[in-house]
């Protein structure tokens, strides 16, 4: 995936995120610690949020960019209490929120809240030149990575196969990070 912000776009969400936290009021002065949950240190999300933590950090709030899974690590994460904010897509905080979808069954997480869309997203499929794959159903029984567990990339992923009739089983499935799945 390629991504490109402008400097001036990430400290306007930084801004955004700082007047949010400074809202806060007697909250944000208990709190010295405000962990961002990112995605992989290779990928889009952990580079913003190195730049929003570093925007927001003061001498009362020290704020960090968190490497994690992504998405859905990130929801966890929050969650769970592990961190106090993270990236996510729209789709997983949407299931999160209403407890549908990946979240079927699950209770809802009726806390979590939107502070801002950084950025569209976009799905691109890869495929080695040669393989001869004219579409998704065309990868049937070839290897294919679907991005680590935990990350909105492999929801995502299992959308697409079952949109052309497919699971993992009918692929050879590895669960590899979007830096590391070119070299293999």
């Amino acid at each position: 995936m390629s991504f490109a912000i402008s400097r001036r776009e990430a400290l306007k969400y930084a801004g955004l995120l700082g007047a949010m936290a400074a809202a806060a009021g007697p909250a944000r002065a208990q709190a010295n610690f405000f962990r961002i949950g990112t995605g992989g240190t290779g990928g889009t999300y952990y580079p913003i949020g190195g730049l929003i933590a570093n925007a927001i950090s003061t001498e009362k709030l020290n704020a960090s960019a968190v490497a994690t899974n992504g998405s859905v690590a990130n929801v966890n994460g929050i969650v769970g209490g592990s961190m106090e904010s993270g990236f996510s897509q729209a789709d997983v905080n949407f299931w999160a929120y209403t407890g549908t979808g990946l979240y079927e069954g699950r209770p809802k997480v009726e806390e979590l809240r939107v502070i801002a869309n950084l950025y569209p997203e976009s799905v691109h499929v890869v495929v080695k030149k040669g393989l001869g794959a004219k579409s998704i159903a065309d990868l049937k029984g070839k290897r294919v990575s679907l991005d680590e567990p935990g990350s909105g990339t492999l929801v995502n992923a299992r959308t697409i196969l079952a949109a052309y009739g497919l699971t993992e089983r009918d692929i050879r499935p590895e669960y590899l990070s979007s830096s590391n799945a070119p070299r293999r």
